[in-house]
């Protein structure tokens, strides 16, 4: 059966329209053996009837037939606009020049004389039926582009980030309405401009770097961020791509993405990092040491107030952890945090978080065992690791948290540290089972399930810390064996496991050596905080020091210059000159004086890695972390100013 144009075909259709039956045959018999379909009409006026319906892909017409002649039908076919590109080959006996002229004038491709040749017949109709296919494939690849076309300038229109084509000499060949609002200027007006009218001479550089750098070999570039001036003469942080033009090899297309807000978060990022990392803590360095020195001066306070100034510590340290624990916590999900491993005593954590959730035990009436490789733990087994103890704190804190919460009334709590095959493996047990809704997510950032207060954040905040600590955690939870988290943790050759060991405490206590000084110590020390300088003026109290306090950096230069001091403690955020500009100044002065460097340890509630190297890198001789302790500013002055050691080393 015949089928229409618009449906497939395996061979290509022919209508052979002649009113002389022999003919037909005749054309039959020769293009039928080469695999054509042939279809015949005996008029022009069934030729017409059938040209529509059947979409042939070839028409060979006579030219002399009653009715509607040769020249006419043709006419008709090409006038209709679904057949008009259909090639008709004449098939006429005529020789004369003006029948042949006007054969092509009415649309014909070709004629073939008659009688036939059989190869010249073959020849001609494999040539049209080649074209026919070929202009077929080239409208259909036209129609592809024009949809194309139609579908990406759509895009290029609605965009809403700005885009430019440019050619070789950067001048604007072309811009979309996106970039009439980045920068503020129509289409038109931008057209009669070149790029560079809107990059300042560092960012010019730059987009050239990416063109020989990355589109020149890859024929695009990545994003990377910029700026471009207004006419206002105000900048805007953009986001740049470069890709070669298809249009011109010269030409480029640029897509500037505005970043102001993203700019603008970052910031605020920034900011509130800062405030947590400095402004929050220092205050809280106060309330801290202030509320220790009220509780060592114990002067004449009742219980009810001892109690109180319990509670104040406890509660700046609860918000300092805080404060810790969530910059932690954000550095590790930017893959920022810088982890210092030293070695951690599992027992000293666990019997103090014991002891943190000793009313939530009782409250439930619940057992807590702890136990080394299956055998029941004491006070005086070690079971040391490399890790960060303020982190693993936090990791079994909230899973003891969570495993008293679930557990419950009258049941036991069990802790199990052993040594596997895969590492140090610490199971935290309990009778309670982790709903089923949220088995598949536990781990997941603010997943949470029947807490009112609940923030989603602890199990969450565990996983962090244990990868980071190159470890792993899971859990297994049914109905009849209740929950158990497993935190595998890996080995190291500086780990120590001591059953039923000496206390390290009482090992180091009865080896402490007694520091030696000179009758006196000469010490420098700046802060704009008053609460620090008073807690600093305390701690030295009992060391033979004589101390001169600096309210900011420029009165620490000008007292270094004129008085000579055996250490300098110093703050590295202050008014007017901060620490890190003193310091350079203070090493300048002994470099062009010939001093000898005096000891200087840096001072910041600020404890990110990169605020102490730089620290180092310009003369600190070591730093510490705020809030610091009576033992902490202590040791500092023992390490830098204790004449014993410096004489037995000379020895």
């Amino acid at each position: 059966m015949l089928q229409p144009n618009h449906v497939s075909r395996e061979k290509p259709l022919i209508l052979i329209v002649d009113d002389v039956p022999k003919n037909l045959q005749v054309l039959g018999n020769i293009l039928g053996a080469d695999q054509y379909l042939i279809t015949p009409a005996m008029s022009g006026e069934q030729a017409l009837a059938r040209v529509e319906q059947l979409m042939p892909d070839l028409i060979l017409l006579d030219v002399m037939m009653p009715g509607i002649d040769g020249f006419e039908t043709c006419r008709q076919i090409k006038a209709n606009p679904r057949t008009n590109d259909i090639p008709i080959i004449f098939l006429t006996a005529k020789t004369e020049t003006v029948d042949v002229v006007k054969g092509f004038k009415v649309g014909a491709v070709d004629y073939v004389l008659k009688p036939f040749q059989a190869e010249e017949l073959l020849t001609r109709v494999e040539t049209q039926i080649s074209l026919r296919k070929k202009t077929t494939e080239l409208k259909a690849l036209y129609e592809e582009l024009r949809q194309n076309e139609k579908k990406y300038r759509g895009l290029f229109v609605s965009s809403i980030d700005a885009i430019l084509r440019i050619n070789a000499s950067f001048q604007i060949k072309d811009a979309n309405p996106g970039a009439e609002l980045l920068f503020g200027q129509s289409v038109d007006c931008l057209i009669k401009k070149e790029l560079t009218e809107f990059l300042a001479t560092k960012q010019q550089s730059q987009v050239n770097d990416m063109i020989t750098q990355q589109v020149v070999v890859n024929g695009y570039s990545e994003a990377f961020e910029s700026e471009i001036l207004k006419t206002d003469c105000t900048n805007i942080p953009v986001e740049m791509r470069l890709w070669r033009s298809e249009e011109d090899d010269s030409g480029l297309w640029i897509l500037f993405r505005d970043i102001s807000e993203r700019k603008a978060m970052r910031q605020l990022r920034e900011d509130v990092d800062r405030i947590m990392r400095h402004d929050l803590k220092n205050p809280l360095s106060g309330i801290i040491g202030l509320s220790d020195m009220l509780k060592m001066l114990n002067d004449g306070f009742s219980d009810e107030q001892n109690k109180w100034i319990d509670q104040i510590q406890a509660s700046g340290r609860q918000a300092l952890d805080m404060i810790n624990h969530s910059l932690d916590i954000f550095k590790m999900e930017q893959g920022r945090y810088l982890f210092h491993p030293v070695p951690c005593n599992l027992v000293a954590i666990f019997k103090k978080i014991e002891g943190d959730f000793f009313q939530l035990f009782t409250n439930k009436k619940l057992t807590m065992e702890f136990f080394i490789q299956n055998n029941s733990m004491n006070d005086k087994d070690v079971y040391s690791i490399l890790g960060e103890k303020l982190l693993l704190e936090t990791v079994f804190d909230k899973k003891k948290k969570n495993a008293i919460e679930a557990s419950p009334k009258h049941q036991t709590l069990s802790i199990n540290v052993s040594l596997c095959q895969e590492g140090h493996e610490i199971v935290v047990s309990n009778q309670g089972v982790i709903p089923e809704d949220i088995r598949g997510s536990f781990f997941d950032k603010y997943t949470t399930s029947g807490k009112k207060t609940g923030t989603g954040l602890g199990t969450y905040s565990a996983k962090l810390i244990t990868e980071t600590h190159g470890g792993t955690i899971r859990f297994h939870s049914n109905e009849q064996d209740g929950t158990q988290i497993i935190v595998t943790l890996p080995t190291s050759p500086h780990d120590i496991i001591q059953h039923k060991a000496v206390s390290l405490e009482k090992q180091l206590m009865t080896n402490k050596d007694q520091p030696v000084f000179h009758e006196q110590i000469k010490i420098l020390a700046a802060d704009d905080s008053p609460n620090n300088m008073l807690l600093i003026g305390h701690y030295l109290e009992r060391l033979p020091c004589v101390l001169d306090l600096a309210e900011n950096g420029e009165v620490c230069v000008d007292y270094f210059k004129s008085g000579a001091y055996d250490l300098v403690l110093i703050d590295l955020q202050m008014p007017v000159m901060d620490g890190f500009e003193a310091v350079m100044q203070i090493r300048a002065y002994e470099k062009e004086n010939g001093c000898s460097p005096a000891p200087i340890v840096a001072l910041s509630a600020d404890n990110n890695g990169d605020v102490e190297k730089k620290c180092m890198d310009i003369g600190c001789n070591a730093f510490i972390s705020k809030p610091f302790s009576e033992q902490i500013i202590q040791d500092m002055v023992i390490r830098f100013c204790r004449t014993d050691k410096i004489t037995a080393e000379s020895e």
